[in-house]
């Protein structure tokens, strides 16, 4: 990393240094352009006019700005065209994701539950010599709340990878609500369920946007869910109790805490089934980690199946499967 910014950088002060040489040869072509025209001017003494004089050398001083700021500018949109090359070149080149059409048995309501079955999934990165996950088997019922621990590095985050079908499974099968979702097109899939982060995503606008960013829900149904996380009182207090106040970009004015009942609102709102909270209070305090987790239980009591990611093993009150040394899952309920 630090060699790449190092040539970064390097290219960026040559650009500059460029761009300055560049000025100074054009400042020389105008001294000697006017130059050229004082002399014809002395030697056309009495057909040229003082005023028509006067402003040929003004013209000609002039032209020291207008070209360097022609100049300068064609130089700077050859150097940003390329940047639009390599969109293009990203859009045309890179492989996209291949998402397959929806079965046609498929119900318009899905998941229905919120049942979870992996069957010995092997998930192995592209980079990686060996694979993340390795015969993966168990199931989560609906509705229940179960806690993923386990050390850096023992694929926790894999799992939720494989979930959300970020990569390709080198075999196995997962299924949701006992159906296949490979079969199933990737928006459906990663639409019926919510993901909470460690550094939940906040956008620069109003609370609404945030909560509802495609406008699909009332705001009665916004207030329901504010209601439910606990979030309302403290808009009536800090936010003077609007769904218009402005969110800083990734939320800079609120707390850690705020942020990640935000983005459990927006679960709320959506009424998915499945929840997964990935390391979501690893950077918090015990204190504010326990409040978070009692409005999680609370909020998706009996409406969602809650995975828990963590490194920690002070959330008693969720049934444990602990990710061992030879990649497996072990029960510990």
């Amino acid at each position: 990393m630090k060699i790449k910014l190092d040539e970064n950088s390097g290219s960026m002060l040559m650009f500059h240094c460029a761009m300055r040489w560049q000025a100074v040869w054009l400042d020389l072509l105008v001294v000697a352009v006017t130059f050229i025209v004082s002399i014809l001017i002395v030697c056309l003494t009495g057909s040229v006019s003082p005023a028509n004089a006067g402003m040929a050398i003004a013209f000609a001083m002039q032209m020291s700005g207008i070209f360097q700021f022609a100049v300068r500018s064609q130089t700077e949109l050859e150097a940003k065209l390329t940047s639009v090359e390599r969109v293009l070149y990203y859009c045309k080149n890179i492989q996209q994701e291949q998402s397959t059409a929806d079965t046609d048995d498929l119900p318009a309501v899905w998941p229905s539950t919120g049942t979870i079955s992996f069957k010995h999934v092997v998930l192995q990165y592209p980079s990686e010599p060996l694979p993340a996950l390795r015969d993966v088997s168990f199931d989560v019922d609906d509705h229940e709340k179960v806690g993923i621990i386990g050390r850096t590095g023992s694929g926790k985050s894999s799992l939720c990878n494989a979930l959300f079908q970020l990569y390709d499974l080198k075999s196995g099968t997962i299924y949701l609500d006992s159906r296949d979702i490979s079969k199933i097109s990737l928006s459906r899939v990663r639409r019926s369920m919510a993901i909470i982060p460690q550094d939940p995503v906040l956008f620069s606008g109003p609370v609404r946007f945030n909560i509802d960013p495609e406008g699909e829900y009332s705001d009665d149904q916004i207030w329901k869910c504010l209601d439910d996380v606990g979030l309302r009182e403290i808009m009536t207090t800090n936010f003077a109790g609007k769904l218009d106040f402005i969110i800083e970009e990734g939320g800079r004015n609120l707390s850690s805490g705020q942020r990640q009942i935000v983005c459990v609102t927006r679960a709320l709102l959506r009424n998915v089934k499945i929840v997964v909270l990935d390391e979501a209070t690893a950077n918090m305090d015990g204190r504010t980690d326990e409040h978070l987790q009692s409005t999680i239980r609370k909020a998706f009591a009996e409406k969602a199946t809650v995975l828990l990611i963590t490194h920690r093993l002070n959330n008693g009150e969720y049934p444990q499967c602990r990710r061992n040394s030879q990649q497996k899952l072990e029960d510990d309920t």
